[in-house]
């Protein structure tokens, strides 16, 4: 196994998780599964799949939080990148095989899909990748940095991805990358430094009583959307991931998170290690309408009154279901390559190396 997966891992952090992926999948069952007309009168239902989804952008934020947290205190290790490209490249094409053997796909799409970490398939995992290669080049940053150095440095990123595109709609910067990275200084900003607005007991309370609250806001513009074409502009815009409400709560809700004390839970562990896979089954392009349409029926039942019962169920079912094909895979899959690659990658570093400095080495010194 990798060592880090050795090491016994924080329980709630791991609850942290599997808050997040909940989140996105509800997120997935509004922007995937349901389609409104923004033209047509807005129902119940309207607003409680809209306020699914909205929850749903604090999960990818906090995801990378948890990320920047822990890496900001670690090295690159070629095992660990080896592991986010087999395991997305293996569940991706799992999947894909199950609809070339349903004569649904190409046998080249499958083959594309071991390598979808590189393609985009995934942006979220391309990004996150991407992030773990910069690691420690960032991680250097954030503890070279004096605390007002690095605490500067975290204000201009926000400024520029989150603060500019909320208040005046200019955005300078447009990539997930910068928002990454924007979410990894702030995570090694708290790691490094444990702020104290940041260790209070109430952050937890404070974030999640602000998103309802900018759920509020958000729902009155789509209210009057009709009054002014520009209120749903705004309703939209507060909706968005880097929308800087998202990344304030986001912030306190992993302080929050982070701050609990609560014993180590082997349950909760083994759902918080499945969320990676969770997400990368559910979000396989090749089953959206499957999945959500012809399986789920979200766009029939979002037009009775069961929505409200009908996609908790859906997003604790998925995310069970997809929990255990994950566990199944690490098991059965994951778990003998990388012990495998894990034994030989000394060896095999060795020779990439000189590979390398045989082909380019020469050209670059």
């Amino acid at each position: 196994m990798d060592k880090l997966q050795t090491k016994q891992r924080q329980s709630n952090f791991e609850l942290l998780r599997i808050v997040s992926i909940l989140l996105i999948i509800g997120l997935h069952y509004y922007n995937l599964g349901v389609i409104i007309d923004d033209t047509q009168p807005a129902s119940f239902n309207t607003y409680f799949i809209k306020f699914v989804g909205f929850g749903g952008r604090l999960g990818v934020d906090m995801f990378v939080l948890i990320g920047g947290y822990f890496l900001v205190e670690q090295k690159f290790r070629g095992t660990k990148a080896f592991q986010i490209v087999f395991q997305s490249g293996v569940l991706t094409a799992g999947v894909g095989l199950i609809y070339f053997l349903c004569g649904k796909v190409s046998g080249m799409t499958v083959f594309r899909c071991l390598f979808c970490v590189f393609t985009n398939y995934h942006w979220f995992i391309t990004a996150y990748f991407v992030l773990y290669l910069l690691n420690d080049y960032l991680a250097a940053t954030a503890h070279a940095l004096t605390r007002k150095q690095l605490l500067s440095l975290v204000w201009t990123l926000v400024i520029l991805r989150s603060v500019l595109p909320t208040l005046l709609g200019l955005r300078m910067v447009n990539s997930s990358i910068f928002l990454f990275i924007t979410l990894y200084f702030i995570a090694a900003y708290i790691r490094i430094y444990s702020p104290k607005i940041f260790e209070s007991k109430y952050c937890l309370a404070v974030g999640i009583v602000i998103v309802l609250i900018s759920y509020i806001i958000s729902s009155l513009f789509y209210h009057f959307r009709d009054l002014d074409p520009r209120y749903l502009k705004l309703s939209v815009r507060m909706s968005e991931k880097d929308d800087m409400i998202f990344i304030l709560c986001s912030v306190l809700i992993f302080s929050g998170f982070k701050n609990m004390r609560i014993e180590y839970s082997k349950l909760i562990n083994a759902f918080g290690s499945s969320t990676f896979g969770v997400y990368l089954l559910h979000m396989n392009g090749f089953s959206h309408h499957d999945q959500w349409v012809t399986l789920l029926k979200t766009p029939q039942v979002y037009e009775t009154p069961y929505m409200i019962i009908h996609a908790p169920i859906c997003i604790i079912l998925i995310f069970l279901f997809y929990s255990g094909i994950d566990m199944l895979y690490r098991k059965l899959i994951q778990t003998p390559v990388l012990n495998f690659v894990n034994a030989h990658w000394d060896n095999w570093k060795s020779l990439i190396i000189k590979a390398w400095n045989t082909t380019f080495g020469r050209f670059i010194l």
